[in-house]
């Protein structure tokens, strides 16, 4: 869950300093954008293999 809400929180903060300048039309303004990202994917990967190996413990036990 701490890596759900850090990394929701630092693409929330990468999109809004990134919607809020009108200079430069970057992706990723000031990496705050990329970690979020980052963090997404890491939470995601945690996610997935929690799901199997809760799965497979499951299937071990019926």
């Amino acid at each position: 869950r701490i890596a759900l809400i850090v990394g929701f929180s630092l693409l929330l903060a990468g999109a809004m300093s990134n919607s809020k300048s009108k200079t430069s039309c970057g992706f990723v303004h000031g990496k705050t954008l990329g970690l979020g990202g980052i963090m997404c994917f890491v939470h995601a990967g945690i996610t997935v293999a929690y799901y199997v190996t809760a799965t497979a413990a499951a299937h071990e036990i019926h």
